[in-house]
């Protein structure tokens, strides 16, 4: 009998150090790759750089990074929270960056990525997706905005392309529910297919429905014509949860 509970004792023990092991294994892997974003995040230079002769030209504190990868199609900063990242984009290859990392290496965080049917140029609304990390990681500082004080505090979120400076401001904030293979797909609303406004009755479809499912009501304007960026994070209120956050395009004289 007591040999039996050595037995059972050592067993107990080795699982338990298996166990720690792999939760340390996690915890390092992910912060490997906190450290890596961080090394391409100092590559940024603080002072912005003028476009020559409005041509269309790479801004210059972006062409280091877009030699090192030409996936990168912008750089998305929200004040408030530690959302300071790349974007990356692989039109070819669907969700490549929801589990690579900038070294195009596997990555338990990811990095922000637009969705593979958005043009950077000519899409209406602009949806990038990313994981909501502990820590406030990746999306994760998304959720401050469930609070509408924060709201109040950070309007804004700053989205460049390689090309050019952007502001937008947040109109809604709210959680809705994804469906895969169109499941039950009419019970809600599609935010992720609207991505162009063929019409004004899309586009009135798309306002309605963002503003019906706000958390608050940010009395933001908007028009037919205007420019969106939908950010896209997972909740866990519920299944196939979706924290999403959408903002109006600013323009140079706002």
């Amino acid at each position: 009998m007591k040999k039996i509970t050595k037995i059972l004792f050592f067993v107990g023990m080795l699982i338990t150090v298996i166990l720690m092991v792999l939760i340390l294994q996690k915890h390092w892997l992910l912060e490997k790759d906190v450290l890596d974003l961080k090394q391409v995040q100092a590559q940024i230079p603080i002072e912005t750089v003028e476009l020559i002769n409005n041509q269309t030209k790479i801004l210059q504190k972006y062409e280091n990074l877009y030699n090192e990868n030409n996936d990168l199609i912008g750089w998305i900063k929200i004040d408030g929270t530690n959302i300071n990242y790349p974007v990356m984009y692989t039109p070819s290859n669907k969700n490549f960056y929801l589990h690579k990392n900038w070294e195009k290496q596997e990555s338990k965080i990811g990095l922000p990525y637009l969705d593979e049917r958005c043009n950077i140029e000519n899409s209406d609304n602009l949806i990038i997706y990313a994981h909501n990390v502990k820590g406030d990681k990746m999306f994760g500082g998304l959720k401050k905005y469930k609070n509408e004080e924060h709201y109040k505090n950070h309007k804004l979120i700053k989205f460049d392309t390689l090309y050019e400076e952007q502001q937008y401001e947040i109109i809604s904030v709210f959680i809705t529910k994804v469906f895969y293979n169109n499941e039950n797909a009419d019970e809600d609303f599609l935010y992720y297919n609207y991505l162009n406004f063929e019409n004004i009755e899309t586009y009135n479809d798309f306002i309605e429905n963002i503003k019906q499912k706000s958390f608050y009501n940010t009395e933001v304007l908007s028009n037919y014509g205007d420019k969106f960026i939908t950010l896209s994070t997972c909740d866990y209120t519920y299944e196939n949860a979706r924290l999403v956050v959408v903002a109006v395009k600013l323009n140079n004289n706002e």
